[in-house]
């Protein structure tokens, strides 16, 4: 897949920013492109953009990405974790929420070490670190955990956030780098690590959010290669010293069939399979 990096003309006039700019082209290994637009709806989409505009708090900018479906059209993600937003969505959750937060047996007032070893753009770490827990995000494709950092970045340092937000985002890191790696040179014991593998899909024309569907077209592998990946990550999971094990799995596919399985936790279209690891 071909990735494109541009950033928009009021963006390039800013030297820290620009400064940035270089710097995640460098990372990426992709060729900066200077252009005189001004918005997203000026830039002609072939391939995959990421589009660096400006915020009135330098030298932090904002990322997009941009990308045309199969069926021609052309959609945009913005990872938005402003405190309005985000309130918003744990209320909405609220139910997921706190199924989650109990297969992980997070408890209120209680110091807790969480693993996302699957973080995509987050979603679920907010929902952990808005308990209380602290959660260590590992993403391995370096365009969703350049976008994950860039809106935990933006959050970070928003001056409009209070500090109960400005603490959640606190107990957030996220880490770019492979999951199955990571999990093996554990530096410190944690109290569950949460795997989210991306599903196999049911049925290659069903609806999906806006964000699963970016996760789907930048991952590019297939039901079988996830479901391998999957397999190889709870079983590395598994020998990490650790209390517990999460895994979530969709309810129209087939419970984990291993002995380690200690209990599962549904919820309307997910369930939470907990398994003992093998160092208990």
């Amino acid at each position: 897949m071909t990735l494109c990096l541009r950033i928009v003309a009021q963006a390039a006039q800013n030297p820290d920013v620009l400064t940035n700019a270089h710097q995640l082209a460098q990372h990426l290994g992709i060729e900066l492109h200077q252009q005189a637009f001004s918005s997203n709806r000026q830039i002609q989409v072939d391939e995959p953009n990421l589009v660096i505009k400006p915020l009135n708090y330098s030298p932090f900018f904002e990322l997009d990405l941009l990308m045309r479906s199969a069926q021609g059209q052309v959609t945009r993600l913005n990872l938005n974790y402003d405190q309005g937003a985000l309130r918003y969505k744990i209320d909405r959750h609220r139910a997921q929420h706190q199924t989650l937060i109990r297969a992980l047996n997070i408890k209120a007032g209680e110091p807790a070490l969480i693993i996302d070893a699957c973080t995509g753009f987050g979603r679920d770490a907010l929902s952990i670190a808005a308990s209380g827990a602290e959660v260590i995000m590992l993403e391995n494709n370096p365009v969703v955990a350049a976008l994950t950092a860039n809106a935990l970045q933006r959050a970070q340092f928003n001056p409009q956030l209070d500090e109960s937000m400005r603490q959640l985002f606190a107990r957030m890191r996220l880490i770019e780098a492979d999951s199955l790696d990571y999990l093996q040179h554990l530096p410190q014991p944690v109290n569950a690590i949460y795997l989210d593998p991306m599903f196999v899909q049911k049925n290659q024309q069903a609806q999906v959010k806006k964000q699963s569907q970016f996760l789907r077209a930048l991952d590019r592998l297939s039901n079988e290669e996830r479901e391998i990946e999957r397999l190889k990550l709870l079983d590395v999971a598994l020998l990490a010293p650790t209390q517990r094990v999460v895994l979530k799995r969709p309810r129209y596919l087939p419970e984990t069939q291993t002995p380690r399985v200690s209990g599962t936790i549904e919820g309307k279209t997910t369930r939470f399979e907990i398994f003992s690891p093998r160092s208990n």
